[in-house]
């Protein structure tokens, strides 16, 4: 079984990251998330239209607040609100922990906040209010799968590493 890595855009706010998953056509059901208070996210889905099986797995820059998280799919993509731990600190100066560029992480500039403007979320195309609880029963963990695929996808964005990706 194949899966291929989905684009994910990402922005922040002070209290928060918000993640757009850009996977058309995920379906409802077929969705998994694995999310961990040390900022291990994992995302699996398959395109209800033609089968194609996707997966994300990201270390976060920093501790999240999994009760805290919350989510809403749409047939364009999957929208994810992150909740930092620690809500006092500066904006992360990336994604990841890793200072590496990943080809499949970009900046999403329409929901993207300055530090300066961290208190005024009115003019930005994002409410943190139109999104539901984490659904604790699509947790991969609770599920018992999706191990198998681990190895393969850490061993792709590996290969990415060695071919001189560019430091943020």
């Amino acid at each position: 079984m194949e899966y291929s890595i989905v684009p994910v855009k990402w922005a922040q706010h002070k209290k928060f990251i918000v993640l757009v998953i850009e996977a058309k056509n995920i379906g409802i059901e077929s969705i998994k998330f694995d999310l961990n208070t040390q900022g291990q996210f994992k995302f699996w889905g398959t395109d209800r239209v033609n089968g194609k099986k996707y997966c994300l797995f990201i270390d976060l820059y920093e501790d999240v607040v999994v009760e805290e998280s919350k989510w809403k799919a749409t047939d364009y993509c999957i929208e994810i609100s992150i909740s930092k731990r620690n809500k006092d600190t500066k904006f992360w100066p990336r994604l990841t922990k890793l200072n590496k560029k990943f080809s499949f992480i970009s900046v999403d500039w329409t929901r993207w906040t300055d530090e300066d403007e961290a208190c005024n979320l009115k003019n930005k195309n994002f409410d943190p209010e139109m999104f539901e609880d984490f659904p604790y029963d699509k947790f991969e963990e609770n599920q018992g799968k999706g191990r198998g695929l681990e190895k393969s996808y850490h061993d792709c964005i590996y290969k990415d590493i060695d071919k001189g990706d560019i430091d943020y």
